[in-house]
């Protein structure tokens, strides 16, 4: 009991030196009790709907607690990732100063672009002519192109067989250099007679497969036999007619390649 009054005293006696700091207390107290006393009809209403707000969300939180258990899992496998970013983050950081400077250069880009893009689209518009004369001689052109690239090693090997047959140089009595054409022009019976059809000996190819030459030890292929059984020179050896098989180009497997326009 002693104690009681000798506590009672010294807390009467801390509240009687802070009396200023009591006073402001009970005036804010009587502010709040006279707002709430304004706002009584508000708070009244307050204790009327809360029952009814309750029950409306009680759904809300059933289905709320529906979803936390199914988004469980998800936050669980999620949180390796979670702990990984961190670091990830950290590093970025690093460049932050690159980004920086990158973004203020794309404003200045964007500054460019908006002289640099109407200039351009009225580039655009007035080369569209020129597009659509450029896509028609494309469309021959292509065809040609695909073609050389079929017999490229031919196409090699002519350049090269050209420069070979007028390098060939030769000193004259005279002392004189002189250069020399070389070539070889095979003869043969069918060299020397007029036919009405191909004779039987004949293995022509006009369309020879790319790397025809290849097969030279071998024998080799003609575009086609149907003249085998035809009168022959007498005394004119023939080897077999090995015919050559259809030539695949553009999707096409045809006897000879055909070299058409492209479609539009």
């Amino acid at each position: 009991m002693r104690r009681l009054v000798h506590d009672g005293g010294f807390v009467l006696a801390t509240v009687g030196r802070r009396q200023g700091e009591l006073s402001g207390l009970i005036r804010a107290g009587d502010r709040v009790l006279s707002t709430t006393a304004r706002r009584n009809a508000d708070l009244e209403e307050t204790v009327r709907i809360l029952p009814t707000t309750l029950r409306e969300l009680r759904p809300t939180f059933a289905q709320l607690e529906s979803f936390s258990n199914d988004a469980r899992p998800v936050v669980r496998a999620l949180r390796p990732a979670g702990r990984a970013l961190g670091p990830a983050l950290v590093d970025a950081a690093a460049l932050a100063p690159d980004l920086r400077k990158l973004f203020r250069e794309v404003n200045v880009v964007i500054d460019v672009g908006k002289r640099a893009l109407p200039a351009t689209t009225r580039t655009v518009n007035a080369a569209r002519p020129v597009f659509q004369q450029l896509h028609s001689a494309l469309r021959d052109l292509l065809p040609v192109v695909d073609l050389a690239g079929l017999y490229k090693t031919e196409t090699v090997s002519a350049f090269a067989n050209a420069a070979a047959a007028f390098e060939y140089t030769d000193v004259a009595s005279d002392g004189k250099r002189r250069h020399y054409f070389r070539s070889v022009i095979p003869f043969s019976p069918e060299s020397f007679v007029v036919a009405n059809e191909r004779p039987g000996t004949n293995r022509h190819n006009p369309y020879p497969k790319p790397r025809w030459l290849d097969d030279i030890a071998t024998g080799l292929e003609a575009l086609d036999c149907r003249n085998t059984g035809n009168s022959s020179i007498p005394g004119t050896p023939a080897p077999p007619c090995k015919q050559q098989k259809p030539l695949r180009f553009r999707g096409l497997a045809t006897l000879y390649p055909h070299v058409r326009k492209d479609p539009p």
